[in-house]
């Protein structure tokens, strides 16, 4: 990706307490510029500040504060910061944001890194790279659990191909799961994404019986789709975390189009 010389830097300034749809609002406002395709996002956090209200947010109140301010800083072209602002609009309940004009001089991946000798940052992975992309896949998205499966079709079977923190017997449990049952099935057969925000108090019968052996709270599963979001479904692509928790759509966006970058690979 690359930003012209004459650029745009969007600037955010919230607390950090602030939420949106049960998460760090900070945090969904990154995962949200990912999903866009922005060319990045920092945060940035201050140990002193006040706003709008004149409360004063200090590190220095009981040695820790938990509203601390925040800037996230996000540089790109004007046409695709303006693209975002919309976004960002229905996400801001209360803060400064502003933009400004900037040169960019330097916008280039580390020496020795993949992207730097032009190589796609994601390279195309092999039978092997599943369960790395999968433990890699739980990193960014702050879970502790996940899945992938393969649609066998004439079975009408997903089969397991990667997973990640599941307890011993639950692994001979998700080998192979019917289409239409349990979250990893609905998701296969109805060609959409399900998420529940806490497996464990969960009425809905959607997940399979003894699902609650993974102490998952919060859950999300995509299908994956071949030739993207409008192809035939190939497999599943599962995540969970300990915590009640509610993915946001930037995260079920970004998910689904990590998911549907495997399909080739997975149906292969």
């Amino acid at each position: 990706m690359q930003i012209p010389t004459e650029a745009v830097q969007l600037r955010i300034y919230i607390g950090e307490s602030d939420r949106w749809e049960h998460k760090p609002l900070y945090e969904a406002i990154v995962m949200a510029a990912r999903a866009a395709h922005l060319a990045g996002a920092t945060v940035l956090r201050g140990p002193m500040g006040f706003g709008k209200a004149s409360r004063l947010h200090t590190a220095k109140i009981l040695r820790l504060s938990m509203d601390l301010p925040l800037v996230i800083e996000i540089v790109d072209s004007e046409e695709m910061i303006n693209q975002f602002l919309p976004v960002l609009d229905k996400m801001i309940g209360g803060g400064l944001v502003t933009l400004e004009k900037v040169r960019v001089l330097h916008y280039r991946s580390a020496p020795g890194s993949e992207a730097a000798k032009g190589a796609p940052a994601t390279p195309a992975p092999g039978p092997t790279d599943f369960e790395k992309i999968l433990r890699e896949t739980l990193l960014q998205f702050n879970s502790e659990t996940g899945t992938l499966h393969r649609l066998d079709e004439p079975a009408q079977l997903l089969q397991l191909v990667a997973h990640a923190g599941l307890p011993p017997q639950l692994i001979e449990v998700v080998k192979f799961i019917p289409v239409g049952k349990g979250i990893a099935g609905e998701t296969a057969a109805k060609n959409r994404p399900v998420t529940l925000c806490n497996l464990q108090t969960d009425t809905s019968g959607v997940a399979l019986p003894g699902a609650k052996q993974t102490g998952v709270g919060g859950a999300l599963c995509v299908p994956v789709r071949l030739g993207g979001n409008s192809g035939k479904v190939v497999g599943t692509f599962g995540i969970g975390t300990v915590r009640e928790y509610e993915y946001s759509a930037a995260e079920i966006n970004a998910l689904q189009d990590l998911a549907n970058s495997l399909a080739a690979a997975l149906h292969s």
